[in-house]
């Protein structure tokens, strides 16, 4: 009897995810995309690059919430302007956790509130032109994320997610700014509601370390 209990155990804590514990680490998105025009072979490129810390708390059995902030670098090219821009955000979120076998688990991950602020800065070519735009955002609702995690330890766990549900209120202010001969600004504020269900899988990596517990 007790080397049966004791072979359970062994099947199934090595990814339990127990009150108590904490998960830290992050996830880095990288996309880069590069296509040609038939008629004039102008090239278009653009890359993104982020970075997105997460730190939570069980607060139960399998469910964590906590904080998760994150910084992004886009940059585009084409055959008439060039732009590079800056983003920062921090939401809130709940994690519930199904184990699927001895290292693997499903997860599910809502995010309810969020703030972003950033800027882009274009140039065109060939022209005095240039634009700089800065916004900040506001949202509160159920962003709602699928994902997988790999424990390759008891205490670390590869992860990555795909798709998710998007429901929720929206407040946005832009500011733009352009610069020919002369200087134009304008102001635009924005509030709304949105709801969209995206499938598109998007190469995200994250890898998280679950303390204590």
């Amino acid at each position: 009897m007790i080397s049966l209990a004791a072979l359970l155990l062994s099947l199934t804590g090595f990814a339990q995810q127990r009150k108590g514990q904490w998960l830290a680490g992050g996830g880095i998105e990288f996309n880069s995309r590069t296509s040609t025009v038939t008629n004039s072979n102008a090239e278009n490129k653009s890359s993104q690059f982020s970075v997105n810390p997460k730190v939570g708390y069980f607060f139960a059995d399998r469910w964590a919430v906590g904080l998760a902030p994150g910084i992004s670098f886009q940059n585009h090219e084409d055959s008439t302007q060039t732009s590079k821009g800056r983003s920062y955000n921090v939401g809130a979120f709940v994690r519930y956790y199904q184990p699927i076998g001895e290292k693997l688990a499903l997860f599910g991950e809502l995010n309810g509130i969020s703030y972003g602020a950033g800027s882009n800065d274009q140039t065109y070519k060939n022209t005095p032109v240039s634009q700089k735009n800065a916004y900040r955002s506001f949202g509160i609702g159920a962003f709602i994320r699928p994902g997988i995690v790999y424990f390759i330890t008891p205490k670390i766990g590869l992860e990555t997610s795909f798709g998710g549900l998007n429901l929720g209120y929206f407040n946005s202010t832009n500011r733009n700014e352009t610069r020919n001969v002369f200087t134009t600004k304008s102001e635009t504020t924005t509030n709304g509601f949105t709801a969209s269900l995206n499938f598109n899988y998007q190469f995200n990596l994250g890898v998280l370390f679950y303390l204590g517990g």
